[in-house]
């Protein structure tokens, strides 16, 4: 996993790249998604998946560990929808679960 933080940014924490699948489950109506995790930092990350979520969306997610171990979950909500490639989401991480 690499760690960046461009000089452009002005951000307090790092991300880390972790191009890794994730599953996205919206709390409200159970409907999930399998997308693509680009990104993760201590309050946030970036995926990529087949279609738009609307921002404020909340969502339960779930990100497999690729070295084998206990998968992240967490509660995120949409912040962001982009079309620039694919649909490039923006999550805040609102509470991280056991």
């Amino acid at each position: 996993m690499d760690f960046f933080l461009p000089f452009n940014e002005k951000r307090k924490f790092p991300r880390i790249k972790v191009n890794s699948p994730i599953t996205l489950e919206e709390q409200e109506s159970g409907k999930t998604y399998e997308a693509h995790c680009l990104d993760l930092s201590a309050t946030g990350s970036r995926v990529i998946l087949d279609e738009p979520l609307t921002v404020n969306t909340l969502l339960r997610i779930k990100l497999s560990s690729p070295l084998g171990l206990d998968p992240f979950c967490a509660l995120a909500r949409v912040v962001y929808n982009s079309l620039e490639s694919g649909h490039e989401i923006g999550l805040e991480i609102t509470e991280i679960l056991d």
